[in-house]
């Protein structure tokens, strides 16, 4: 790697699998360009000997033992060189020519863009379970068209390093990109979509550690958002209507942009409802006991 890199990569990894083992054969394959740092963030050591077996040139940092996605992006983003600073996880696989396209949106993106995000497609085979983290997770951006946009999904998304360091003030608490995307608005800065910048879901964690994952976001989230004290009691007592509201609207966003996935839907709804739910627990405890949901 050159001492200016053009782009960093970072790829957060809470557990190895065969997605992360696919991705980083992928990325030696492609023979990364020497103007890219590629860092991967673990939030197991013990993942470290597979790393460099198959990504040699890779930069490694390991957090703490089962710590949040976020709060791994968070030491990648620190670690990062490029004025672009990519975002992915190691559940997804990079389509074959997303570091190519990166490059491509990066090199050509107006000033005012701040960030760049694009599709993250379903898992090829699975069960009620998997599709329901995926439609959980990813039904918001279904039907976003490549151009501005309100929301990029953090698991592939680009950002200028600049607007990183103005715009992202917490840090203690992780890097959540909904909360970074709130301040880009505030600030006239513009978030773009791109839809060939793909990846795909391969991998989702069994159903307890994903039910325990969704209760730490959502305990995690509700204890950083900047709210008063009385919009934070509101907030707090709303969970019953939050599960409901969450639910009926990942059914919609199927309905209209991807009728064809109504038999999944119906698949995964019971578990959408034990991870909405879990979600919608710790959210409610993060507004009430902030303190403790930033330690979460």
């Amino acid at each position: 790697m050159s001492s200016s890199p053009r782009l960093s990569v970072v790829l957060a990894v809470d557990r190895a699998s065969e997605a992360l083992r696919a991705t980083l054969r992928r990325w030696s394959a492609e023979d990364a360009a020497a103007t890219e740092q590629l860092v991967v963030v673990l939030a197991d050591a013990g993942d470290e000997a597979l790393v460099r077996e198959l990504a040699p040139r890779a930069e490694i940092l390991c957090g703490p033992r089962n710590a949040l996605i976020p709060d791994l992006w968070g030491l990648g983003i620190a670690a990062a060189a490029a004025p672009w600073v990519a975002l992915t996880i190691g559940d997804c696989v990079p389509d074959g020519g997303w570091r190519r396209r990166l490059g491509e949106v990066t090199e050509t993106a107006p000033e005012s863009v701040a960030g760049l995000g694009g599709p993250i497609l379903p898992p090829v085979a699975g069960g009620g379970r998997e599709w329901a983290l995926y439609l959980l997770r990813y039904s918001a951006y279904l039907a976003v068209p490549s151009g501005p946009a309100v929301e990029i999904p953090g698991d592939n998304a680009v950002y200028r390093r600049s607007e990183l360091e103005r715009h992202w003030r917490d840090r203690s608490a992780g890097f959540w990109e909904v909360q970074l995307h709130d301040e880009l608005r505030r600030a006239g800065r513009e978030l773009r979509f791109d839809a060939g910048l793909r990846v795909r879901l391969v991998r989702t964690p069994p159903t307890l550690r994903a039910a325990a994952t969704r209760f730490r976001h959502g305990l995690r989230f509700g204890a950083t958002r900047s709210l008063s004290a009385l919009r934070r009691l509101a907030a707090g007592f709303s969970a019953p209507v939050l599960v409901l509201v969450l639910l009926a609207r990942v059914r919609r966003r199927v309905r209209t942009a991807r009728p064809e996935w109504q038999s999944r839907l119906r698949l995964a709804m019971p578990w959408l409802v034990v991870f909405v739910v879990a979600w919608s627990l710790g959210e409610t405890l993060g507004y009430l006991a902030p303190r403790a949901g930033r330690r979460a």
